[in-house]
């Protein structure tokens, strides 16, 4: 029986160039996917796939067990293993792999979440079926206690900010086009939308030019109630042209593309990117290597960058970032707050993508970095009809943990394992 994978349709259904360029256009980008690419990238095996029909209606079947299991609650049923069924797949193998390792066959085989649909991955659907198996992502949970800390002290920051915007805000404030940078009257966090947070620690510290700065930064989900936490940085690798710094604050984004552009279609990954015309970042104008104080009076851009993402950096061994958000595969803390290792299945870089460390091992992924992508991709809930889904990205401060009551490092799984 065929795999199920990325880019196959239920037999069917018959899609003409028209209607596969309006399918793909709300989630491919005009730069990377030049006209003509109507086809699907799949990020996990570091390929295009064509559309593809499978006899029978196993793919509208295979939707509906991950809506009813918990893993796609926005699911179209539409026959296609599209992006979001492949980020729904992932996350079952990946909850498999994490929760019901005593289910395993007698083999031993392990599943690993590569978003294709074999024997084990089917067999494994099946046992869920007839269960009646639902995920506790997928159940209301109303909020953790670790939730409620963050949403808590959101608020508090919040209010802290619009009574003081600090320097940064108030010159975003004078410019004519702020893009997807919000000022703080804007900024929300309610609970039915995911929230990213990422926590800044130890920005101002100057290396040299021949450095490389430190994957130590924090990056927070707060999704349904729950809390993830993801290893990474938030700053630029020291250079000689003026690197950018995303300010502090919130800004606008969306599942969108990496590595796009002509020359680099091999290395092309699902990230996400500012939503409409870019963010306000501040430029290294004094040759500091770090986000100084100097350089954050003097150094803000007066247009929105249109190229700050957040993207991965392979087992986060390097920062790989010239400016952008980056995000470590090797680990994450699940929402019980279970420590989960992923450097078994991840790349370290873009060449292994795809590949296997053994013959008989695991394909690589992104590890931690795909887990964190499909969670917004799957529990976001849809904009408007043709649109990408989009979330809210702040970025804060560790200091204002000291500053602002109700949070403290000690609460914070990676800083109490010394992770960072």
């Amino acid at each position: 029986m065929m795999a199920l994978l990325l880019g196959r349709v239920d037999e069917h259904l018959e899609f003409d160039t028209a209607q596969q360029r309006e399918y793909l256009d709300v989630y491919h980008h005009p730069t990377g996917f030049a006209d003509g690419e109507y086809r699907f990238r799949d990020d996990s095996r570091n390929q295009w796939c064509s559309w593809e029909a499978v006899p029978g209606r196993r793919i509208a079947a295979l939707t509906e067990f991950l809506q009813q299991a918990g893993f796609m609650p926005h699911a179209t049923h539409d026959g296609v293993f599209g992006y979001v069924t492949q980020a729904a797949v992932r996350l079952f193998q990946e909850y498999v792999r994490t929760t019901e390792q005593g289910h395993y066959p007698p083999d031993g085989a392990s599943l690993w979440p590569d978003g294709m649909v074999g024997p084990l991955t089917e067999s494994h659907i099946a046992r869920w079926r007839r269960a009646g198996l639902r995920c506790r992502w997928g159940e209301p949970v109303g909020t953790t206690a670790d939730y409620n800390r963050w949403m808590d002290w959101l608020a508090r920051i919040v209010t802290r900010y619009r009574a003081a915007p600090g320097h940064q805000l108030r010159v975003v404030s004078t410019l004519s086009e702020r893009g997807d940078t919000l000022l703080p009257d804007d900024w929300s966090f309610e609970a039915d939308e995911p929230q990213l947070i990422g926590l800044r620690v130890h920005d101002q510290q100057p290396l040299r030019a021949a450095d490389r700065r430190d994957p130590d930064d924090l990056f927070v989900l707060l999704l349904d109630g729950r809390t993830y936490y993801f290893r990474g940085s938030v700053d630029a690798n020291p250079a000689s042209r003026r690197e950018a710094y995303l300010i502090e604050g919130q800004h606008r984004f969306r599942f969108n593309w990496h590595n796009i552009g002509p020359g680099r279609r091999q290395r092309i990954y699902k990230a996400a990117r500012p939503a409409t015309k870019g963010v306000i970042v501040a430029r290294d104008v004094h040759g500091h290597n770090a986000l100084t104080d100097d350089n954050l009076f003097d150094g803000i851009d007066p247009r929105p960058n249109p190229t700050i993402n957040i993207h991965w950096n392979g087992l986060g061994l390097s920062n790989w970032s010239a400016g952008c958000q980056v995000i470590s595969g090797s680990s994450y803390c699940n929402d019980l707050g279970e420590w989960i290792d992923c450097s078994a299945y991840t790349a370290r870089n873009d060449g292994e993508r795809g590949q296997r460390r053994q013959p008989d091992g695991p394909r690589l992924t992104m590890g931690a970095y795909t887990v964190l992508s499909d969670l917004l991709l799957c529990y976001t809930p849809p904009d408007l009809g043709g649109e990408k889904p989009t979330f809210r990205y702040t970025l804060l401060h560790s200091k204002l943990l000291e500053r602002v009551p109700g949070l403290s490092l000690a609460q914070l799984p990676f800083l109490q394992d010394g992770m960072l």
